[in-house]
């Protein structure tokens, strides 16, 4: 028994939420929540209110009901009635098969973008950014600067660890980078 907000009786409820999860199997999601419920002044304590929704965005398709648990009945409710109805469609839930396909194209983009990072000596060449001329052209000029000032920055780090290792090598006082020289005593 329903009435216009969507209430039902607790027994509904796990009828009906059975059904909705027996639905769900095939065509959609079940989502619920709870919250604690004040509304009444005839419960003495704080109830807990159980909405159940599939999600559907047809409003006149969309399975949509509640019921309010009153604080003395909670726990009873929840063994005997909620928690075995969810532990059951748990069970015999059926989990989606991944979109293999779409991971091996992400998968290949990535190397592909990996590649072309390698092959510019590890910086992304500057390309759909701007146009070269008209408008853009400030944003292009600005992004082949910061690629560039990045390439420099690669290769002077590049140089002083060849340096750095030829210098511990091979010389026997710290370089003009002020590297740090370890001394036993």
């Amino acid at each position: 028994m329903s009435d216009i907000s969507g209430r039902v009786s607790k027994e509904e409820f796990v009828t009906r939420l059975g059904e909705l999860f027996e639905k769900s199997k095939a065509e959609h999601s079940v989502y619920i929540t709870q919250k604690s419920y004040e509304g009444d002044a005839q419960n003495v304590g704080p109830s807990v209110l159980l909405r159940v929704s599939d999600g559907r965005d047809d409003k006149d398709k969309r399975a949509k009901f509640s019921t309010i648990v009153p604080a003395a009945e909670v726990n009873d409710f929840y063994a005997q009635h909620y928690l075995p109805q969810l532990r059951a469609s748990l069970a015999a839930a059926t989990l989606r098969k991944r979109d293999k396909a779409k991971e091996r194209k992400v998968a290949k983009a990535l190397g592909a973008l990996k590649e072309r990072r390698e092959k510019n000596g590890g910086v992304e060449p500057v390309e759909g950014v701007g146009s070269k001329r008209g408008a853009g052209h400030r944003k292009r000029q600005r992004a082949e600067k910061r690629a560039a000032r990045l390439r420099n920055e690669k290769a002077k780090e590049a140089q002083k660890l060849k340096s750095s290792s030829g210098t511990a090598a091979g010389s026997s006082g710290p370089s003009a980078d002020n590297d740090v020289v370890m001394i036993d005593a």
